[in-house]
């Protein structure tokens, strides 16, 4: 596997790099609801849906204006063996084609969890382990979290959060987040993948109702 290996310069290339290129690509970013709070000692895992190739620029774009930890973001590797510079901002691999090598990853993303750094640092995964329409159902979420959760030695805050892009009344299309609540689980208090799916499948029924009522000028606050 390819270990994410952070450096100061590539951040920094990075965040003029995203801003740009996020700026250039979409209309507007509307947060639903406010970045909820998290506990800084405690790691935090982030949870999104996976449908659209911007989704690691999302979450890195999310760490920036919420969070400021570290950042680890799980990467297909043969995508990370394309884009080899996001190693340098965190990016980390997993083959799931090859049982070895998912817990070679499995045991990594264990490690970084297990990190005592002030603030604790912010972990991606995306359960549903590929691209797909974010209309699908059920989410297919895929077991890997609940084994890193039960490995554990520490608490963790695990936060959902879901994202859509829309073209509405713009050429660029808008990008809409809304969190879910954040949790903090142990490894005997998590209450499984099924219960997780079901809490990230009922945030993006939401977000899709939140889009409506706001192009339809109903009711909608950002």
């Amino acid at each position: 596997m390819i270990e994410a290996s952070h450096k100061k310069w590539a951040n920094f290339i990075f965040d003029l790099y995203i801003m740009r290129l996020m700026k250039h690509s979409f209309h507007s970013f509307t947060m639903i609801n406010r970045c909820p709070a998290t506990h800084l000692e405690l790691p935090l895992l982030l949870i999104p849906n996976h449908s659209t190739w911007w989704d690691g620029f999302f979450v890195y774009w999310l760490n920036k204006y919420c969070f400021q930890r570290q950042i680890y973001i799980m990467m297909l590797e043969k995508q990370l063996k394309k884009y080899f510079f996001f190693k340098h901002v965190g990016a980390y691999s997993i083959d799931p084609d090859d049982y070895k090598e998912i817990r070679r990853s499995l045991n990594y993303t264990l490690d970084l969890i297990n990190l005592h750094t002030e603030p604790a640092p912010l972990v991606t995964l995306f359960p549903q382990g590929e691209l797909l329409p974010w209309t699908i159902r059920p989410l297919n979420f895929k077991k890997g979290l609940e084994w890193i959760i039960s490995k554990s030695q520490r608490q963790i805050n695990l936060l959902p959060v879901v994202f859509r892009i829309e073209y509405l009344n713009q050429q660029k299309a808008d990008v809409f987040f809304k969190f879910g609540e954040n949790h903090v689980y142990d490894p005997n208090s998590f209450p499984g993948m099924n219960s997780l799916e079901q809490e990230v499948t009922s945030l993006l029924d939401s977000l899709q109702l939140d889009i409506i009522n706001r192009n339809q000028g109903n009711g909608y606050h950002e």
